[in-house]
């Protein structure tokens, strides 16, 4: 149970607050008034992902199709297993090949040899802005039971990282030989954004070799599971993620979502790569549309070009540590299901008077006992009436939905209530709620030194700018960023535009240090670059470097 305290002392801002309710100033918390909360757990149906092993042959169901009277041809999980595809993250800079990741994909486009994927699965920078590996090697599952072979190695065609999907192009068979025919059947998609909770879903991947000894049997599996609720995002329309009560091995990262009748509904999706933490979340097929179109359109060259930007804090998953916490979300209603609590309505700006703040992280890699805390500021006070603290009894994924409300009809005090989410002692995420006040102006200032060609774990310039380096990034410090929504960057080279970056999400919260960058497959050319930093369509600081 969280322990809340009690005490008056030094929280004078509530007490306007609470004059009107009991003596307790446990009264304004996350949860029901009627009681003191503890984040509900998702139920626990989920069916233990099976042993790697051969994929059990379904009989063809004919099933009604959800309020239209027709039947729809169930395909058996045999057949769906053909489009499921080994994904191998490779360095070849070493002999043999080091497996820098491994996951898995789906067909969805046989004719032009396309693969979807997750994009954490296949992001092709480090978290210190360096290449991550240089092959992507594809395995086919040709018989059952039976193990994959790695057959085929493919490129990046298009990708967007704001809802973590990437599709692949198959371009040659391993070690470089001709494609010939390309023969694996591709999914049949369907709208993932009309699957009602308590759906059953059908998840199939590869599980990955065991992260410590690499060994462990490949061959493809298939989960009987359940979809458990939905989440949302600031600034998104329509569902974002679906919740399911699965907990998989790393591998099936990228793997398809079927519904019972064999329609693709979604990727699985870890939000950070971690080969020490379970997959558990969906992101909907609806998402894919738009790169499914441009990878369709896309000429046989067409190569993604990755954008080179830091991550946040929260996604520094690093070796022998897989705990990764989401920025809190915070929105305006929720809805209490048998599963547990969907909010929706997602925002950052409240109105004042304003009773309640839903919200909701995800906690990726927590091992049960750590202790994990819930702080909250308010114009930057602690509020140690309103925080908490919990032991971890909820496994290696799970989703966190509460509230922070008040039974006073004047409502929560007006001002900026920023969340901080620590765990082992250490804080992992954090954002603002804005309640009846504006958002703060953005203001950004270039780092000491500003350049560099990689990334330290804080966010500093870890090795200097030099003549000869085929990667410039660039250092920046920044605040009141709360409710900015994108940024792009533009590159010139002795005053000549050679780079613009796409529009990112903002995702870097409202202060911190923050990088971004340019790569060539060459050392970069002498001369002056600068870079043009535009945050929600303004330039907002620009900077020099003589190479």
């Amino acid at each position: 149970m969280p322990m809340r305290s009690v005490a008056f002392a030094g929280v004078l801002i509530l007490a306007a607050v609470l004059a009107t309710a009991c003596g307790r100033a446990a009264t304004l918390i996350p949860g029901d008034a009627t009681k003191a909360t503890t984040p509900t757990p998702p139920k626990q149906t989920a069916t233990p992902p099976p042993k790697a092993g051969p994929i059990l042959v379904s009989p063809t169901l004919e099933l009604g199709a959800r309020g239209s009277g027709a039947t729809v041809q169930a395909v058996p999980d045999q057949e769906l297993a053909r489009s499921v595809m080994q994904v191998h993250l490779l360095d070849a800079t070493q002999q043999p090949p080091r497996l820098v990741r491994a996951g898995s994909g789906v067909v969805i486009n046989r004719q032009q040899r396309l693969v979807l994927t997750s994009y954490p699965l296949v992001n092709p920078v480090r978290p210190d802005g360096a290449q991550a590996y240089t092959t992507i090697a594809l395995g086919a599952n040709r018989s059952f039971p039976g193990e994959p072979r790695l057959e085929f190695e493919a490129e990046i065609v298009v990708a967007d990282p704001a809802v973590d999907l990437a599709i692949l192009r198959v371009v040659r068979r391993t070690g470089g030989q001709p494609l010939g025919e390309f023969d694996l059947p591709a999914a049949r998609i369907v709208a993932g954004a009309q699957a009602a909770t308590g759906d059953p879903l059908r998840l199939f991947g590869h599980p990955g070799p065991n992260p410590t000894s690499g060994a462990g049997s490949q061959s493809v599996t298939v989960t009987q599971a359940q979809l458990t609720g939905v989440r949302g995002e600031v600034g998104a329309r329509g569902r974002a993620w679906l919740k399911t009560d699965a907990r998989l091995p790393y591998g099936t990262q990228g793997g398809p979502a079927f519904d019972r009748a064999g329609g693709l509904i979604g990727v699985l999706v870890q939000p950070v790569y971690a080969a020490s933490a379970p997959v558990a979340m969906v992101r909907p097929s609806d998402l894919a549309a738009e790169i499914m179109q441009r990878a369709a359109v896309a000429g046989p060259e067409a190569r993604y070009r990755a954008p080179l930007i830091a991550r946040p804090a929260a996604s520094a998953v690093t070796a022998g540590s897989a705990i990764w916490v989401s920025p809190p979300a915070f929105a305006q209603n929720a809805l209490d299901g048998p599963f547990g609590r969907d909010l929706f309505d997602y925002r950052n700006r409240f109105p004042s008077r304003t009773t309640a703040l839903f919200y909701e992280f995800v906690a990726q890699g927590l091992q049960d006992g750590t202790i994990v805390e819930e702080k909250w500021f308010r114009d930057d006070v602690f509020q140690d009436q309103i925080s908490s603290s919990y032991g971890w009894n909820r496994g290696g994924f799970a989703t966190v939905s509460d509230r922070l409300a008040t039974p006073n009809p004047a409502g929560l005090p007006d001002g900026r209530w920023r969340l901080e989410v620590w765990a082992g002692g250490t804080l992992r995420a954090s954002a603002t709620a804005l309640v009846g006040v504006d958002a703060p102006t953005p203001k950004v200032s270039a780092q000491e030194p500003a350049f560099g060609t990689t990334a330290s774990t804080d966010r500093r310039s870890a090795q200097p700018a030099t003549a000869g380096i085929n990667q410039l990034l660039f250092f920046f410090n920044y605040e009141g960023m709360d409710e900015v929504r994108q940024v792009r960057w533009l590159i010139f080279q002795n005053g000549r535009v050679i780079y613009q970056s796409p529009e990112l999400p903002w995702n870097g919260g409202s202060f911190g240090r923050w990088w971004i960058g340019y790569r060539e497959n060459a050392p970069l050319g002498s001369g002056t670059w600068e870079f043009e930093l535009h945050i929600d369509g303004r330039v907002m600081l620009t900077k020099e470097v003589v190479l």
